[in-house]
């Protein structure tokens, strides 16, 4: 297989990437921080949606308002009322994601959805209960990385 080189601006002119040179960025950056609209801590890793003004909250797949996911909290915890950064797309890692999905590691390759039963929760199975809406938030890619890949609500 080819190894493509990307396209980038360079004066003004697009061109292939030089040799020798590296495209680097903030790849996993926060895309925003807000503040825990929530009651409840929020903890790395944990979908959240935009609850109000400058705050978001726990996602749940059960209702098109909860279900808007716009990312997954990047802080290692967040209190109720606290700011909590949030990451909308690239690979977050977290050494533990039992809070949110309630095994220690993810399986690699699999795709994980929002979970309809519990706030903050991401599961393997797509929820397909009446009511309920499909939203794929990411893949695995190891036990510890997740590329987040968020997808528009789906169903109910």
């Amino acid at each position: 297989m080819a190894i493509h080189k990307p396209i980038v601006l360079i004066e003004g002119e697009l061109s292939r990437l030089p040799a020798g040179d590296e495209i680097s960025g903030a790849s996993g950056s926060v895309a925003f921080s807000g503040t825990n609209g929530g009651i409840t801590a929020m903890t790395m890793g944990q979908p959240v949606y935009v609850s109000g003004a400058d705050a978001v909250s726990l996602a749940q797949a059960n209702a098109i308002a909860t279900a808007k996911v716009v990312g997954l909290v990047k802080d290692a915890s967040a209190a109720a009322g606290a700011a909590a950064n949030v990451q909308h797309s690239g690979v977050l890692e977290v050494m533990d994601w039992t809070t949110v999905t309630g095994s220690a590691a993810l399986t690699p390759g699999a795709r994980y959805y929002l979970d309809a039963v519990d706030p903050g929760k991401l599961v393997e199975i797509a929820p397909n209960a009446t009511g309920e809406y499909v939203i794929a938030i990411g893949r695995a890619l190891s036990a510890t990385e997740m590329l987040i890949e968020i997808d528009s609500p789906i169903g109910a």
